[in-house]
């Protein structure tokens, strides 16, 4: 801690006494290099000015050129500030960076920036700019650059919609050059670009010079068709300082931000060819879809859950969920698909996606109809569609089925009444069911002897004891049974101003909220059978608006249920509770 501040204040007096040195002897001056005196269009290069022996009074924020955007970086003096000693002799140096970038091929110059130091005019030397298109024979990676970045994209003709990787890497002379990247940005308002979340690094070898480089890979995919360009993309880094300006390494590293542009590439982009089936929602890729349903055995009414799973390469943003194709409207309802992309796919690797998506049978049905999935294959450049299995049901019709409108009817009523079957036949007269009378005396010591019951007779009593006590059990604890089944219906049973106290109104959910309005609806269609049609049908719209809240997968049946929401359904609530 006392060497590293000892090392602070010796170096503060050192630049302040090489300050007041310069200041009483060398001259002043203002000088202006670039990078590079050649950019593609639509890339970014660097211009330095560097005062030396002492600081401007004045710099411009932009230079004007036409043909080319110069602007400064908001460097400031201490920023990039220098200290020389060569022979003895010492200077200092501050360094300021601009940026330009041309849109346009051409020659540019760069003219002269003129200011004071120490009160003497000083002035830059003039810059000329080439600004060329680049073509694929060009050379991405320029080894005349300490430092610049790259954009690679696999294709450069893509479908709408379709996902592509690509990738920006920074580039930086030197091993071990680069500490950290700071940031990574390339925007367009006709692409959504993915962001950019891995960070490899390498190095590798060029023009005689080993390079750091840190690659950022991602994905992109075009709304639009046409020809667009693309770039050039910057990239943030965080570059160690491997000197600590008087000419020697450093004691202690630093490290220094710097932004490095990209070279820009141009895209055409195809557009989805006509004819698209009906069930095509831009999915763009290869893909296979399975089905599941949560049960096979409803009930008239019952929401049967089902969980399609989407899986193959492509774009996962863009696909919607199947469509239904059942045939008669009167025989299904639906609801809006709940997504969840589990994996996404780059376009070349596997992704899944799952829909959860709910059908009410409002008949006997027999099966639920195939789903249809569209979607368009790059490779091929035509659409396909697929078509999911029906999946056969069995309507289960015994236990309590919720009708089309909301409302419940126990179909077990009647459990335990008499049910009528096919009659008795009557039995024919037979000679030998007439037995004779013995009119003779009787054997007394005979009937006396036979008279005691053997182990057969006792084995017989038991068993048909037995039989008979078994099924009286059963019949009492069915009877039992059923009569709690009573009390328990008579005991949950409410009437429709009960159920509309009961609805959770404080921070309820949209779920909860309109299970509750749901339930008070249909007590108040039992209630009121005899309505007149227009009001009844009227409910049977409020118990359907219900139902899509608690079954759609788009409406967020989780979050709190709002006010505005509340407040409509309440008012309807109060008219029919003072409907008689």
């Amino acid at each position: 801690m006392h060497r590293f501040s000892f090392y602070s204040i010796a170096f503060a007096l050192l630049l302040f006494t090489a300050k007041e040195s310069t200041a009483q002897g060398a001259q002043p001056g203002l000088q202006a290099a670039v990078v590079s005196k050649t950019i593609a269009v639509g890339e970014v290069g660097t211009l330095v000015l560097k005062s030396v022996n002492g600081d401007p009074e004045s710099l411009p924020n932009s230079i004007e050129v036409n043909g080319l955007a110069i602007t400064s970086t908001g460097s400031q003096p201490g920023d990039n500030f220098r200290i020389n000693i060569i022979n003895g002799v010492r200077t200092t140096e501050s360094s300021y960076i601009y940026q330009f970038k041309g849109d346009q091929v051409g020659t540019f110059t760069i003219p002269p920036i003129q200011t004071k130091i120490r009160g003497m005019d000083v002035a830059t030397q003039a810059i000329e700019i080439t600004v060329y298109e680049r073509t694929k024979e060009t050379s991405d990676l320029d080894a005349t650059k300490p430092m610049f970045g790259k954009f690679d994209l696999s294709r450069t003709e893509i479908w709408a919609n379709e996902i592509v990787p690509f990738s920006v890497t920074a580039y930086v002379r030197g091993r071990g050059s680069i500490n950290d990247i700071v940031s990574a940005e390339l925007n367009h308002e006709s692409f959504v670009i993915g962001k950019f979340k891995n960070v490899k690094t390498d190095a590798v070898e060029l023009g005689n010079n080993l390079y750091d480089l840190a690659r950022l890979p991602s994905t992109l995919f075009a709304l639009k068709a046409g020809e667009h360009t693309l770039g050039p993309a910057e990239i943030g880094i965080r570059v160690l300082d491997r000197s600590s300006g008087f000419g020697f390494p450093g004691i202690f590293q630093r490290t220094q931000t710097h932004r490095v542009s990209t070279n820009s590439m141009k895209i055409t982009v195809k557009a989805l060819p006509t004819g698209a089936p009906a069930s095509f929602t831009g999915g763009v890729g290869k893909f296979a879809i399975t089905v599941t349903p949560s049960t096979t055995t409803p009930a008239v009414g019952d929401p049967v859950s089902l969980d399609f799973v989407v899986t193959g390469t492509g774009n996962f943003t863009t696909i919607g969920a199947p469509q239904f194709s059942a045939a008669g409207a009167d025989e299904w309802r639906s609801y809006d698909a709940n997504r969840t992309i589990e994996e996404p796919s780059n376009g070349e690797t596997n992704g899944r996606a799952k829909f959860s998506q709910v059908v009410i049978p409002l008949k006997k049905v027999t099966e639920i109809p195939s789903f249809e999935f569209s979607y368009f294959d790059p490779s091929t450049g035509a659409y396909v569609t697929e078509n999911t299995p029906p999946i056969p049901l069995t309507i289960n019709l015994a236990g309590n089925t919720q009708l089309p409108g909301g409302a419940s009817t126990n179909r077990n009523n009647n459990v335990g009444a008499f049910s009528s079957g096919p009659a008795a036949s009557v039995p024919s007269a037979q000679f030998n069911d007439i037995l004779h009378i013995r009119t003779g005396g009787t054997n007394l010591n005979l009937a006396l002897a036979s008279a005691g019951p053997g182990i057969l007779f006792y084995a017989t009593q038991f068993i048909f004891s037995l039989g008979f006590f078994t099924v009286l059990g059963l019949g009492l604890t069915r009877i039992i049974q059923k009569k709690r089944r009573e009390k328990a219906d008579t005991h949950v049973r409410l009437s429709f101003k009960q159920a509309v106290r009961e609805i959770p109104r404080s921070n309820a959910t949209r779920r909860e909220y309109f299970r509750g309005v749901n339930r008070a609806l249909a007590i108040w269609k039992e209630e009121h059978g005899d309505a007149p049609p227009k009001v009844l049908e009227a409910i049977d719209h409020l118990l359907e608006k219900c139902q899509s809240y608690l079954y759609s997968g788009g409406d967020k049946p989780d979050e709190a249920v709002s006010a505005s929401e509340m407040e409509e359904f309440n008012s309807i609530l109060v008219k029919l509770s003072h409907k008689k």
